[in-house]
């Protein structure tokens, strides 16, 4: 599946979906907006090197409901998958912190509304390109910005996941990453929310890995 130049879908629960290692690709300043899932891959025993997910636009502007009961859950969601490269995309939540509530509306909208950019559990990615093969310090990733999460990755500890040259903004978890081995968090620029002082709020957190 092929998602080309200036092509959108929005307003899904799942905009593209893989099973049984289906290939996604997008570019070419492609977007998916307002979607509970944006890509969604289903686990799959080889590596998927022939993925391309980049210049794509990953956006929540609105509200989906009066009720609350659907909001988004993560850009891009990994499961049991491995070899991916996700770089040069835009993930963002701009809907106003505390939104005003509307009548029938079963919730407020909490904290983890605000959706993940890129959740991986048990997978294995990398959330960057670099400039060059020899050069491990420059490159491009991605923006994340207005989220609950930017990266949230768990799992198993075969599972490496590596975000460099990205930039978090505004987001109330920056980075997380539980249950790796070889990880890699580095040369990223993390400027933490400031909307709710009474919200604990980080930029980097590791657990049970090691980097």
């Amino acid at each position: 599946m092929q998602l080309g130049s200036g092509s959108q879908v929005n307003d899904a629960v799942r905009a593209l979906e893989s099973v049984d290692g289906g290939i996604i690709k997008t570019s070419g300043n492609s977007s998916l907006k307002n979607n509970v899932y944006g890509i969604y891959i289903n686990p799959y025993s080889y590596a998927m090197t022939q993925a391309v997910i980049n210049n794509t636009v990953f956006a929540t502007d609105k509200i989906f409901e009066n009720t609350n009961a659907r909001f988004p859950k993560a850009h891009i969601y990994l499961k049991g998958v491995s070899g991916l490269v996700i770089y040069k995309n835009v993930f963002s939540n701009d809907v106003e912190w505390n939104p005003p509530m509307h009548i029938g509306q079963a919730r407020q909208y909490y904290l983890e509304c605000r959706g993940i950019g890129i959740q991986g559990v048990n997978s294995s990615f990398t959330a960057r390109i670099m400039h060059t093969a020899t050069d491990q310090t420059s490159g491009y990733g991605n923006t994340y910005r207005g989220l609950h999460y930017g990266v949230h990755a768990s799992g198993g500890g075969s599972s490496v996941v590596d975000v460099r040259f990205s930039s978090f903004t505004d987001n109330f978890r920056g980075i997380y990453i539980s249950g790796t081995t070889g990880s890699i968090a580095a040369f990223n620029t993390i400027t933490a929310a400031t909307e709710n002082p009474a919200v604990s709020i980080w930029s980097a957190y590791l657990a049970r890995s090691s980097l």
